[in-house]
């Protein structure tokens, strides 16, 4: 039980490493609960920008939006989706399959994340 409980908590630092957000708030919870929900808000809206600007074949916007969210992403800790948004800012020309395929990626991990992110508010004394 031990290792599967270790392997999980390896396997969700690859999602959402504390590490990080503990690096810029330490102990207080409160700001690291305000800004987990701020930043899981704006990981969503960002996602249906990106959808829309997909839609009208906007490369710029959507290599704008991904370069913030990878900056937000990598900053609070959430290393997956940060890696999936650096892949999106580096598709230069339009190429509709390639990121239709990376934001079906990147809606799996916001899915993923979320959970992981609500988890680690309700166990933790945020």
């Amino acid at each position: 039980m031990e290792y599967l409980s270790t392997y999980s908590t390896l396997n969700q630092q690859i999602h959402f490493d504390t590490k990080r957000i503990n690096k810029y708030f330490g102990s207080d919870e409160t700001a690291k609960k305000e800004i987990l929900l701020i930043v899981i808000k704006d990981v969503k809206s960002s996602l249906n920008k990106i959808e829309n600007y997909i839609y009208t074949q906007n490369i710029g916007q959507i290599s704008h939006l991904a370069h913030n969210l990878y900056g937000t992403c990598a900053t609070i800790g959430l290393v997956e989706l940060s890696k999936i948004a650096r892949l999106i800012e580096q598709e230069t020309q339009f190429n509709e399959f390639v990121l239709k395929k990376l934001v079906k990626k990147l809606k799996s991990e916001i899915v993923l994340v979320t959970d992981i992110v609500n988890n680690y508010i309700s166990n933790s004394s945020l």
